[in-house]
């Protein structure tokens, strides 16, 4: 039948989802009855409701039943069959239950039935179901057409035992926790101030990189009208704690990030101002400031002793921060507006412009004839002068 080689056809492109082993496993089920029943695939099929579906296609007229049983039988065992189940068309419509409760069980439990496990047999009478135990899916066309010439009404059942690592049920799984993200932090002390970092802060001083790895506290002061200051306390494994200050001035409705304080605990060099080269400016209303590239604070000073320049270098990379919120509004990006992709673009048209210009004042400069022969008249004599 045409409707059912679609339905099986269809069975191979079905999504499937991993989940646990255990009594759950599809069942093919070939039956002379005219309707068609497609069922949702991703649907787990009861116990009690597969019963039901066995009733209506048997209970009437108690058919012989001939159950293929297979050890081990997951759905993609029937994407890798599909051209061997296809030759059992002929043997009624498809009715595919992609994920049944103890299958061989129900089975074995219907009522005015004798049931038999055989291997070898010639032939199955109504009234009876023979469960046949098979290995090779593809042998089972040439079973069922040795049969049938003796049971034409014979319904056929292909399932197994069990499923050891797959199933087309759909389970729940937990959202990914955004906090497992160890490389990440976010600040946001009380909701006055939003800062975040793709990766951890790096400190880098005359040369060695220390990692800034756990955010201990973050507080935020505001010293002035138009200035907050927020503080940040990192645990480094070679430093101690390292105290970290931004300082955020607002003026004429944008905020500018001026400096971060650098402090390390118990020692006598602090505090240690850093500035950065890039100007992290943004409006103060529904607006924040973001940027992919790593954004350096430093700060250099001499040593007397060695009589060279010592550097201490902070690295933020992908940071985006926000005054009085919550949720991260538009950015203004570091990018400015004039980006390589801009200039490359203006670039080539620069180019193709110039050959146009030249080629068109080429076209412009063909001078034609004006004068030409006359057959009947005086040939155009042109002297050396002309």
């Amino acid at each position: 039948m045409a409707s059912s080689w679609l339905l099986l056809a269809s069975i191979a492109f079905v999504q499937l989802i991993v989940v646990r082993s255990g009594n759950v496993v599809p069942v093919l089920l070939w039956s002379g009855d005219a309707s068609h029943d497609l069922i949702n695939p991703l649907h787990k099929t009861s116990r009690s409701e597969f019963e039901k579906v066995l009733i209506e296609r048997v209970a009437k007229t108690q058919p012989p039943i001939m159950v293929f049983v297979k050890e081990n039988f997951c759905v993609e065992e029937i994407k890798y069959h599909k051209e061997s189940l296809q030759q059992l068309n002929k043997a009624g419509s498809l009715t595919y239950l992609a994920s049944v409760e103890s299958a061989i069980s129900t089975f074995e439990n219907l009522p005015n039935y004798n049931i038999t496990v055989e291997d070898d047999f010639e032939t199955v009478v109504d009234g009876q179901l023979v469960e046949v135990p098979i290995n090779d899916i593809n042998a089972i066309p040439d079973v069922y057409n040795v049969i049938r010439e003796s049971s034409p009404n014979l319904v056929i059942a292909l399932t197994g035992k069990s499923c050891s690592y797959s199933s087309s049920e759909r389970i729940k799984r937990a959202a990914d926790d955004p906090k497992a993200d160890s490389d990440s932090w976010i600040v946001a002390p009380d909701g006055k101030i939003l800062l975040y970092a793709e990766k951890k802060p790096m400190l880098k001083i005359n040369g060695t990189e220390y990692e800034l790895k756990t955010l201990l506290s973050s507080s935020i002061k505001k010293l002035e009208k138009n200035r907050t200051e927020v503080q940040m306390n990192f645990a480094s494994d070679k430093l101690g704690t390292v105290t970290l200050v931004a300082d955020f001035n607002v003026l004429n409705g944008y905020v500018k990030l001026v400096d971060i304080t650098y402090a390390v605990e118990n020692k006598s060099d602090n505090p240690i101002v850093l500035k950065s080269k890039t100007n992290i400016e943004f409006p103060t209303t529904n607006f924040s400031y973001h940027c992919s590239n790593s954004i350096l604070f430093s700060y250099v000073y001499p040593d007397p002793d060695k009589k060279v320049l010592n550097m201490i270098v902070l690295n933020l990379t992908d940071i985006q921060v926000q005054l009085n919120t919550t949720v991260f509004g538009d950015a203004y990006d570091c990018v400015g507006f004039t980006t390589v992709p801009i200039w490359m673009g203006l670039f080539v048209t620069f180019i193709l412009g110039l050959i146009m210009i030249w080629g068109i004042s080429m076209i412009m400069d063909i001078r034609t004839m004006d004068r030409f022969d006359d057959p009947k008249g005086k040939t155009i004599t042109v002297t050396a002068q002309e």
